[in-house]
């Protein structure tokens, strides 16, 4: 079974990976290159996607979009329709409002948030817990949740 993936981090303003995480950006990437799944993402130049899609291409991968057309709000939405699971690989206020908008649309829905916790320490608002299912996990349960479901 392939998914549908979010990729959301990082805008270019807030983006100063350390060596070991951008390490973690890099696995993830060149894991997903090789697989089936899809990638969505919103590209900004020198933003943590915008580093995360080049390295997947640069591992050969070919299922990845950018969401670029329309507002803010709409991207948003849209992405978040089309998505299975949306893995966080930063958190900005940018990142709180895109779990946001995920939380509202997806309630009754069988989707879920997997935060980063090697790139992400915070978590998000009891208040968008409550409303989604939001997991905490390591790079290495991640890749092992994605190998298992490809």
């Amino acid at each position: 079974m392939s998914y549908s993936i979010g990729i959301i981090g990082f805008g270019a303003s807030d983006y100063n990976p350390l060596p070991q995480e951008a390490e973690h950006l890099e696995r993830i990437a060149k894991f997903l290159a090789g697989t089936d799944h899809e990638i969505l993402y919103f590209p900004e130049s020198g933003g943590q996607t915008e580093d995360f899609a080049r390295l997947y291409s640069e591992a050969g991968g070919k299922k990845i979009s950018g969401v670029a057309a329309g507002d803010v709000l709409r991207r948003i939405e849209t992405m978040m329709r089309e998505i299975d699971l949306l893995v966080v690989v930063g958190y900005s206020f940018s990142t709180l409002l895109k779990l946001s908008i995920a939380g509202h649309l997806w309630r009754g829905e069988d989707k879920r948030a997997m935060i980063v916790s090697d790139l992400v320490q915070e978590q998000p608002p009891r208040q968008i817990l409550s409303i989604m299912r939001v997991e905490s996990v390591l790079v290495n349960e991640l890749l092992s949740y994605l190998k298992q479901s490809s």
